[in-house]
């Protein structure tokens, strides 16, 4: 025989029909809000996230571009400085060479090498290159040589003042290394030679005469030992061939360095290396790291100076480190001799829209070749960091304007998410929980519009109606299909349906054995817990006992023996039931013998076990209980209220006391009763006195019976308190409590008994008989 699979029918509700309410309100409103509130703090949560994650972004590109631009510009603009610097410096020489010129391509200064006599040269030397015209053209050292490098004469000046010596390195260019240098291409008349020297002597060295050391002594701060040196070959006016080399050098004093800045609009600083105060100012500028960088060559493009032609030549004019200098400490050795053009600090101050201080700057450091092949000056130009200051400014602006506008929009999109879309999901989901904890499926979901949340408020009204409509029918349905599960026992076919149907347990077991021959979906689906496809016979467990499911009983004979018992007698048993996980469900089992027709029309005798599911009724019946013992409690109460409102009832609950020696309370209500209904506040403190004389003070007569701890806190209050209406209102409820749950119920216990005595005397006499139940009423009536 085969099981037919029915689909459940809306008759599976019939268990939730009944079901109670399993939540009170407060655990309603509990869960709803705690969902909605949950709901809200996620997307809220969600979307601030989202929103800080995008700020984060923005600030982390525009900050990033915004730098990586502006320190570019920043730092291409230090780089062009220092080739300012440079080009000024170029200008020096090209000064320096064109005050050459006027001496080298010079008939006078021919016909000395004409006519080489020491008066000659002397008369040539005092007419030219007196002191007073180097001076003026800002030349200290003038010099003629042979073409093999023999000094012809030399003249060495400073702010007019005669100094005795020159330079080692000037005084005989055939025996030192710089004669290479600019007798080079000496025969060529179109040949110049520029360069930078730092001699191995100082001026003040060179000055040997008490005079020239004393006028030298005003000026030793001023003086530096970088000296500009230009040369060229001595030829006639028709640069026909050459004579010899004539040679000028000057001093670069800080009042040049100061020219070179302010024709630059720049602030520098020249750093003799040779010298150890300007190295270890260079040191101390640039860092450890970058000094031993310099040492070793890497990473420094050193300047080259050569004159091969009338125009100088550079190689590798470009700074070779740009970095942060802090202008604005002053003291500091790092700023030694740096000399600024004059307009420099209103530059810094017109500047008021940065993000910085004005005295950052931006340092360029360019080394440079010295005649003697060494790199032993640095350069150093500053320049303030105003475009990487409007920069960061800027960046600031719109960063302040991209962070209104994201505030902005985060709070219309969670305005616009709260107001269209939470707003209605929690009204649905707030429908949705009242449905399931009230099985009110009269709820409706309210209209939110037209878009996919209104439409899905239509389907769930519809919904809710369709179930609605069929709860309505559970009732004539399940009993339509329990007279038709009586009336077609024997055929099979149709009360397979009709079991199929029942959300009841049903199962047929074999009277001889207890196998199971027939079960129900019901049974199938929650007890077996097997899938709803298509099953036949053989692959449903036919071949266990019932007495599996059916753990209360010890064996198999004694529950063939219950059920024979149950179906005989058309009893019930209330027992639970084992499902496949385990779980021992509380059911209803009533039993009926049936035939059962099995394989070839064999006739068999079964039970039919219909096993009704009390899960939901038990947790009705507790519900019941609940609410029961509450009106229990209320109906203790009130009729302990009547009873004192009455004075009959009262003498009668006093004397009970007495006999239980528990009077003082009652005759502490009767007074407590009595202070309430004075209306002046004098009388009602007098009578607060005579209260506690008599109930609440140490030496009372008839002290009440509370505990230490009401006494420490109520009779406190009342002690304090000065004829107050509400004043014995807390005490008084504990009394009442103490009262109703332990003398009171026991008299009213008596009283009962004696008028169940009375009545059956009564009976007894009458021709008629009442119920109990009514005669308990009536007496309570006539006594009421």
């Amino acid at each position: 025989m085969k099981t037919r699979q029915i689909t459940p029918s809306p008759l599976t509700i019939s268990s939730s029909s009944n079901r109670p309410e399993k939540h009170s309100n407060n655990n309603i409103k509990t869960c709803c809000f705690g969902r909605n509130f949950s709901l809200r703090v996620k997307t809220t949560f969600v979307l601030i996230i989202m929103f800080l994650g995008l700020m984060a972004l923005c600030l982390g590109i525009l900050l990033a571009a915004f730098f990586v631009v502006f320190q570019n510009v920043e730092y291409q603009q230090a780089k062009e400085a220092s080739k300012r610097v440079s080009r000024a410096l170029l200008d020096d020489l090209n000064y320096l060479q064109s005050k050459v010129f006027e001496f080298g391509a010079f008939d006078d200064t021919v016909s000395v090498y004409e006519n080489l006599t020491q008066e000659n040269i002397g008369n040539y030397t005092e007419m030219y290159w007196h002191c007073v015209y180097l001076n003026s053209v800002n030349v200290n050292m003038a010099f003629l040589y042979s073409k093999d490098g023999t000094l012809i004469t030399k003249v060495h000046c400073f702010k007019g003042q005669m100094i005795e010596q020159v330079p080692d390195e000037f005084s005989s260019l055939e025996k030192n290394s710089y004669g290479n240098f600019f007798l080079q291409d000496i025969e060529n008349v179109w040949s110049r030679k520029s360069g930078i020297l730092i001699p191995k002597k100082t001026i003040f060295e060179m000055a040997t005469s008490d005079e020239s050391r004393n006028f030298l002594s005003s000026y030793e701060s001023n003086v530096t030992n970088i000296v500009l040196v230009a040369a060229m070959p001595v030829q006639s006016t028709n640069y026909d061939y050459s004579r010899g080399l004539v040679l000028f050098a000057k001093y670069q004093l800080d009042e040049h360095a100061l020219d070179m800045a302010e024709r630059t609009q720049l602030c520098m600083t020249m750093m003799n290396l040779k010298n150890e105060t300007d190295l270890y100012s260079f040191k101390e500028s640039i860092g450890s790291l970058d000094t031993n960088a310099f040492s070793s060559g890497t990473d420094w493009k050193v300047t080259n100076i050569t004159t091969s032609s009338y125009l100088t030549d550079w190689i590798d004019n470009e700074s070779s480190l740009v970095q942060f200098l802090d202008s604005s400490e002053e003291n500091s050795v790092k700023l030694n001799n740096r000399q600024c053009w004059k307009d420099n600090m209103n530059d810094e101050s017109s500047v008021s829209f940065n993000a910085g201080s004005p005295t950052d700057r931006m340092a360029s450091y360019q080394a440079f070749y010295t005649l003697d092949g060494e790199k032993s000056l640095i350069i150093r130009s500053d320049i303030p960091r105003k475009t990487f200051q409007i920069g960061m400014a800027s960046f600031l602006v719109v960063w302040s304007v991209m962070t209104f506008m994201i505030v902005v929009m985060s709070i219309a999109i969670v305005c616009f998410v709260e107001m269209i879309v939470l707003r209605r999901v929690i009204s649905l989901s707030s429908t949705v929980q009242r449905v399931h904890d009230t099985v009110n499926y009269a709820i409706r979901a309210p209209k939110l519009g037209n878009d996919e949340l209104g439409q899905l408020s239509k389907d769930l009204n519809t919904m809710l109606g369709e179930i609605e409509h069929v709860q309505n029918q559970l009732e004539k349905d399940n009993t339509v299909m329990q007279d038709l599960l009586e009336k077609t026992a024997l055929e099979e076919a149709k009360s397979r349906c009709v079991m199929n149907s029942i959300d009841d347990f049903i199962v047929t077991v074999d009277c001889s054995n207890g196998m199971l021959l027939n079960i129900n979906l019901s049974f199938e689906s929650r007890i077996l817990r097997k899938q709803r496809a298509s099953v036949n016979f053989e692959a449903l467990p036919f071949n266990q006992a019932v007495f599996a499911y059916f753990k209360e009983i010890p064996s198999l004979e004694l529950l063939l023996q219950k059920l024979e018992n149950l179906a005989t007698t058309g009893s019930h048993w209330e027992t639970t039931i084992l499902s496949g996980f385990g779980l021992n469900i509380p059911v209803h089992v009533t039993a009926k013998r049936i035939k059962v027709i099995m394989g070839k029309f064999t006739r068999v005798d079964a039970y039919m076990i219909v096993a009704r599911n009390l899960s939901d009724q038990n947790e009705m019946k507790q519900t019941i209980k609940n609410k029961q013992d509450k009106l229990d409690e209320m109906k203790q109460h009130s009729d302990f209220d009547r009873y004192m409102t009455d004075p009959i009832l009262r003498q009668q609950f006093k004397e009970f006391c007495t006999k239980e020696r528990a009077e003082e309370n009652v005759i502490f209500l009767e007074q407590v009763m009595e202070y309430k209904k004075l209306s002046r506040t004098h009388e009602r403190a007098k009578k607060q006195k005579e209260i506690i004389e008599m109930f609440l003070s140490e030496n009372s007569a008839t002290p009440i019976n509370i505990s230490k701890q009401v006494f420490t806190t109520e009779v406190k209050k009342i002690l304090e308190g000065f004829g107050q209406l509400q004043l014995f209102d807390n005490l008084e409820t504990i009394i009442k409590s103490m009262l109703i749950l332990d003398k009171f119920k026991r008299f009213i216990s008596q009283f009962e008994t004696s008028q169940m005595t009375t009545i059956d005397t009564d009976n007894m006499s009458s021709s008629g008989s009442i119920a109990s139940d009514a005669s308990y009423q009536h007496t309570f009536t006539s006594t009421d």
